[in-house]
């Protein structure tokens, strides 16, 4: 395949992600990481296995969830690609109240080519490239 076949393809797995996220459906999400992914989330402990991934999730579940990945970039080579940009989300109590946005933190995730062909995320690591926000904001 080409290096912009495999960036497309990535890119639809990143879409493919956040649209599982904003159906709720936190366990497809984690079913589009590996079985050994890793993250480092801004601000918490890492978080290893998809185990761990769907405990996190499990937290989201009060909220309805937008999210979206604003991407910069995504290099490919091999079987493994990495993606640099934004992620964007805003989560919106189900039994009302003020919604919480979290805009713009930067990060890198990195997605690894499966036998099939499809794309799942292995790693990656979200900062702030500015000062946190005060929480609520």
């Amino acid at each position: 395949m080409s290096a912009e076949t495999d960036r497309k393809a990535v890119a639809a797995a990143m879409d493919a992600f956040a649209a599982a996220l904003n159906r709720g459906d936190f366990a497809g999400a984690v079913e589009m990481m590996t079985d050994d992914a890793r993250y480092w989330p801004d601000a918490s402990p890492e978080m290893s296995g998809k185990a761990a991934a769907l405990a996190a999730y499990a937290r989201l579940e009060p909220y309805r969830v937008h999210a979206a990945f604003s991407t910069e970039e995504i290099l490919v080579g091999g079987d493994l690609a990495l993606a640099i940009g934004r992620e964007h989300f805003r989560l919106e109590p189900k039994a009302g109240g003020d919604a919480l946005t979290i805009d713009g933190r930067r990060g890198y995730s990195v997605w690894r080519r499966q036998p099939d062909g499809s794309w799942k995320n292995c790693r990656g690591m979200t900062n702030w490239d500015a000062p946190r926000p005060p929480a609520g904001k």
